[in-house]
C-alpha cells in the first residue's frame, strides 16, 4: 500500500515531529493538495511535477536534514514507483530513509515505515526483473 504525502505529513505530526511555522504556509498545503488530487486520479507525471516542487520548497525552507524533507522525498519516490521508474524510486526512497534515520533514529516507527517502502520497491523491481529474465 502506498501512502500519499498528506498521509505521511499526518503520521509525522502525530508522532510529534515539529514542522517549523514558516514551513506550514499555504503554498505547501496547495502543493500537497494538488499532488494528492493528481496522484489519486492516476496522473503520475503531473503528481511527480508537484512532488518535485514540494521537495525544492521544503529543502529551501528547512534543509535536507529534517523529517519534513524525508516526507517530501517519499512523495517523490512514490511517483517514480507508480510510473515504474524503479531505479529512481529506489534511490529516492534510500535518501528518504537516510534522512528519517538521522532525524528520528533507527528505532522510530517512521524509520521502519521508510525501510518498508524501500523494501517494497526493491521486491517489486526484483520480481519484475526475474520475470523478464526467463
Amino acid at each position: 500500500m502506498r501512502r500519499h504525502i498528506a498521509a505521511l505529513l499526518g503520521l509525522f505530526l502525530a508522532a510529534g515531529v515539529a514542522i517549523p511555522a514558516h514551513a506550514q504556509q499555504n503554498d505547501i498545503n496547495v502543493i500537497v493538495g494538488r499532488f494528492d488530487a493528481l496522484y489519486n486520479s492516476g496522473n503520475y507525471p503531473a503528481a511527480q511535477a508537484q512532488a518535485l516542487k514540494l521537495e525544492a520548497l521544503v529543502r529551501a525552507r528547512v534543509g535536507t536534514e529534517h523529517a519534513l524533507y524525508a516526507i517530501a522525498l517519499s512523495g517523490l519516490a512514490q511517483t517514480y514507483d507508480a510510473q515504474g521508474k524503479y531505479p529512481e524510486a529506489e534511490a529516492t526512497y534510500r535518501r528518504a530513509l537516510a534522512v528519517t534515520e538521522k532525524t528520528l533514529g533507527h528505532g522510530h516507527t517512521n524509520t521502519a515505515a521508510a525501510l518498508n517502502r524501500l523494501a517494497g520497491v526493491l521486491q517489486l523491481w526484483l520480481t519484475l526483473d526475474a520475470r523478464h529474465s526467463h
